[in-house]
This record gives structure tokens, C-alpha cells and sequence, in this order.
């Protein structure tokens, strides 16, 4: 084999840089595919309130006793909000009191003991910033409530209307 000649290594050194500067390539061998990258976007649903919230009402026989409470509610779908109690065993004819607490929110009415998912309000995706949906409990007291303390659990339930 002959050794190669430092005026040859300039040359092909020359002939290469220039060729790089003027965009050719050099060819080699290659292979290309193509992927599709696709994002899917879940419906989603969030309630919140502050932790350990609870409403009180107190009143003597005669007055109307009030309270609120405020949800904020974020969706990025159409949504409606329901509301529903647990319902405290009872004798026949017996109604647990707290089940008589009237409740309004949103243009709407209802009772907290119906037995069934009462909707309270419903709309379109909120965004980022969501609603906030105010309810105002209302119950008037009479000498037929013996005195004492009844509670009830509010479910509240944000979901797709169906």
C-alpha cells in the first residue's frame, strides 16, 4: 500500500469542507418513520369547599332559623349539580326534623329530606375559574320540634348531565 501524500490529505480536506459549506451531503444510508402523537382530554368534575364545613341553624319556637354555604365548581363539560340527603330511619308518620330544612340555590327550591338526587343547578364547561353556587337553608321552628340537636349529611354530586 502507498502512503498517502500530505498534498492529498489537503485535498480531500479542501474538497470536503467546501462541499459542507455549499450544503451538500454526504449520502448514508437512512430510514424515516412517522408517529402520531395523540392527546386525549378526560371530562372532569371538581367541587370543593373548605374542610369540615357545616351549616348550623338555631332558632326558638316561632323563628326562622338561616344559613348558607358556598360551592365552587369547576367542569370542563357541560354539568349539573344534584343534591341529596341521607335519610334518617324513622317510625311511620315520624318525618325527622332536618329533613324539613328547605334549601334554595340557583333560581331552585327543594326540601333536604326528598328521597331522591335533586338538581340544583346545571351549565356549561365553567374554565379554569369555575362558579360558585350559593345554597341558603331555611327552617322556622314551632313548639311541635322537641328540643335537641338532628343533623343530616348533604351529598353533593357534580357530574354530566344525563
Amino acid at each position: 500500500m502507498r502512503p498517502v501524500s500530505s498534498r492529498s490529505r489537503i485535498f480531500v480536506t479542501v474538497l470536503l469542507s467546501l462541499g459542507m459549506s455549499m450544503g451538500a451531503v454526504i449520502p448514508s444510508p437512512a430510514s424515516a418513520s412517522t408517529v402520531r402523537l395523540r392527546v386525549t382530554v378526560k371530562e372532569a368534575f371538581e367541587i370543593t369547599f373548605p374542610s369540615g364545613q357545616e351549616v348550623t341553624l338555631q332558632a326558638r319556637p316561632g323563628e326562622r332559623a338561616q344559613g348558607s354555604l358556598s360551592v365552587q365548581l369547576r367542569s370542563n363539560a357541560p354539568w349539573v349539580l344534584r343534591l341529596a340527603a341521607d335519610r334518617q330511619p324513622v317510625l311511620p308518620g315520624e318525618t325527622p326534623l332536618v329533613n324539613l330544612v328547605q334549601w334554595q340555590a340557583s333560581g331552585r327550591q327543594g326540601t333536604v329530606g326528598q328521597a331522591s338526587l335533586q338538581d340544583v343547578a346545571s351549565g356549561q364547561p365553567t374554565g379554569e375559574a369555575g362558579v360558585t353556587i350559593t345554597f341558603a337553608f331555611e327552617y322556622t321552628a314551632s313548639y311541635d320540634d322537641a328540643p335537641g340537636e338532628y343533623a343530616a349529611d348533604i351529598d353533593l354530586v357534580l357530574a354530566a348531565p344525563l
